[in-house]
């Protein structure tokens, strides 16, 4: 469901005292992007334009980070009575044609877009409550109907958004986002926040477990991935220092290579659904895996390539030995002529890889 009305809204709590981390939490950086920076650009980019951002003590030093958040910002005076009342605040400015809102906490600054974008999809009217869920734990942020807005105004105060939302009827929807689970609240959170941020264009081990499963891969196909997998390791380690190659991109993608392999123009079809959920440069090695297009192509690009070629089913067989295969079977169809081309172009890359490392392919994916 795209927010072409403005149906949709998101409340962002800033209002804390930032006590256990020293600094002001919503305006710690990474890459020159502050917490509410990134938090209010994922919902821009999901296409949630309505954005209230309640602050507290350090209300001013917020508003001073963002330029565009005064437009947004709500100051909560009641801060010090806790979060219900921040929720309280920002359901207030809640408009009356909004259908639904999400509540996120500053603390979780780097859920994907994708996951905002997912849940907006999966949302409908008798859906109350909807909690997204990375490795069978629910994560933030909630998206919650706007008619629990009169229930929600009647309880107590809660010292968590667990608490004000405890007992509430809930959907969950499955999301290769590790990020809904990672709360930032103290420098160690933080150092190992920063860790994890500077890889987040590729999916952790755990991301992939889900995206295999919101692909609905079959097992089979997976252990083909898993084989082909540790033949890039293989070709990749083998590399000199002074060639470009990322290994954990050509690793993941080797991984995920054939994730939508069910599908017609398999490559393609799973290209665009690790695109659609934000990893885009693993999608575009997924998208060219299949053929080699052009004179130049990325050393991540042509280990997948060969790395795929040089697995049948879930064995190493050599690609002189699949050659031989091919050709003793006869066939002169065009299917026949463009699977040929594929592997010449495959031994194009075996030399290419033999040259520069000065080891013959087989010796380095030996025992496989």
């Amino acid at each position: 469901m795209a927010d072409t009305e403005g149906h949709f809204a998101a409340i962002i709590l800033a209002d804390g005292s930032s006590s256990r981390m020293g600094t002001c939490n919503p305006l710690l950086s990474l890459s020159k992007q502050n917490f509410i920076h990134c938090i209010v650009t994922a919902y821009r980019d999901a296409g949630i334009s309505r954005l209230f951002v309640v602050t507290g003590p350090q209300g001013e030093l917020v508003e001073n980070g963002y330029r565009f958040l005064k437009r947004m910002s709500l100051f909560n005076k009641n801060c010090h009575r806790g979060i219900f009342a921040s929720v309280i605040e920002g359901i207030k400015a809640i408009p009356s044609d909004v259908k639904a809102f999400f509540l996120h906490s500053s603390d979780t600054p780097f859920v994907r877009s994708s996951t905002l974008h997912h849940m907006l999809t999966l949302w409908e009217d008798t859906s109350f409550l909807l909690y997204p869920v990375f490795q069978s734990k629910r994560g933030h942020p909630s998206l919650i109907s706007s008619g629990m807005i009169s229930k929600i105004l009647k309880r107590n105060r809660g010292n968590s958004l667990a608490d004000l939302l405890k007992g509430e009827t809930a959907q969950e929807c499955f999301v290769p986002d590790q990020f809904i689970s990672y709360d930032v609240n103290t420098s160690s959170d933080f150092a190992a926040f920063s860790e994890l941020y500077g890889t987040r264009h590729i999916p952790s081990q755990g991301e992939c477990t889900e995206l295999f499963a919101l692909a609905g891969t079959p097992k089979k196909i997976r252990d083909h991935c898993i084989v082909v997998e540790k033949v890039a390791l293989r070709i990749a380690s083998e590399l000199p220092h002074f060639v470009p190659c990322d290994l954990q991109l050509v690793l993941k993608a080797a991984l995920l290579h054939d994730i939508c392999r069910k599908s017609f123009r398999h490559a393609d079809v799973g290209r665009l659904f690790l695109s659609k959920w934000g990893f885009s440069q693993i999608g575009e090695l997924v998208g060219s895996h299949t053929d080699l297009l052009g004179e130049t192509n990325s050393w991540e690009a042509k280990i997948l390539y060969i790395s795929d070629k040089f697995v049948k089913n879930f064995s190493v067989v050599p690609l002189e030995k699949r050659m031989r295969e091919h050709l003793d079977r006869g066939r002169c169809g065009e299917a026949s002529q463009k699977a040929l081309q594929r592997l010449q172009k495959a031994m194009e890359v075996q030399e290419e890889i033999e040259k520069i490392t000065g080891r013959n392919l087989l010796e380095i994916v030996k025992g496989l």
